[in-house]
């Protein structure tokens, strides 16, 4: 089945970028407060509402639909209201949908939420590691493209089970190398949007329906969709 790396666009033209808190923002003065938005992360979910600065963006930003929430330690997206209306029609990983102060610019009010996505504690219990196929690789200086880049001194590595990959994981990141995969079998077919710790940096995945809709949407802010392969036992 085909699957879809969900990223935000790096380039400035395409995307916006937070430039830090507004003034007054009273957690900013207080770090130790438990439910300023700097404190929020992957790992669980606050016990009550966060408090929220307003988004202030860096110049020359464009208005998008997904905007990475670099204030809020990186745990979702920041996404519009027209996203928001058609994102929890999908199947997603544990989350919760926060409205964020209204974002007023040219004498518009417009609405963005905070989908933050919780990951809780490292988890390989989804990989079928029986049906899998994994190697090492290394990421080196291309001379031509000038770029780093995966695929050097490949190895294929022989992982039976959870504590295996974790081990391999924990050597390969010394190393400065990382844990991929020839094939990727999980025991069930995934949610809409979803990720694996440790395949694919972490990163968030997309289903091939939700990727579809968010084409049909022209929705802005995102990287090109990244395709990679994954298999899931019927059930």
């Amino acid at each position: 089945m085909k699957y879809y790396i969900l990223s935000t666009s790096t380039e400035s033209k395409n995307t916006a970028i937070i430039d830090g808190f507004e003034p007054n923002y009273y957690p900013k003065y207080n770090p130790d407060n438990e439910f300023s938005q700097q404190n929020l992360n992957v790992w669980e979910f606050y016990s009550k509402e966060p408090v929220f600065s307003k988004l202030i963006f860096k110049r020359g930003f464009r208005l998008v639909d997904f905007i990475y929430p670099s204030t809020m330690n990186g745990c979702g997206f920041i996404i519009s209201e027209r996203i928001k209306k058609i994102i929890l029609d999908f199947n997603l990983m544990n989350h919760k949908l926060y409205k964020l102060p209204i974002y007023e610019f040219k004498g518009i009010d417009y609405n963005y939420f905070l989908l933050q996505l919780v990951r809780g504690n490292v988890d390989y219990s989804m990989i079928d590691f029986e049906k899998s196929k994994f190697f090492s690789e290394e990421r080196l200086f291309n001379e031509n493209t000038r770029k780093f880049e995966w695929g050097n001194n490949i190895e294929m590595l022989s992982i039976k089970n959870a504590n295996d990959y974790a081990s391999n994981v924990e050597n390969c990141f010394y190393l400065s190398d990382r844990v991929s995969y020839y094939k990727l079998v999980l025991h069930k077919k995934p949610k809409d949007l979803f990720l694996i710790h440790d395949v694919h940096n972490s990163e968030y995945l997309i289903s091939e329906r939700l990727k579809q809709k968010l084409e049909e949407m022209k929705a802005t802010g995102l990287e090109n969709f990244v395709e990679i392969e994954i298999e899931y036992n019927e059930e």
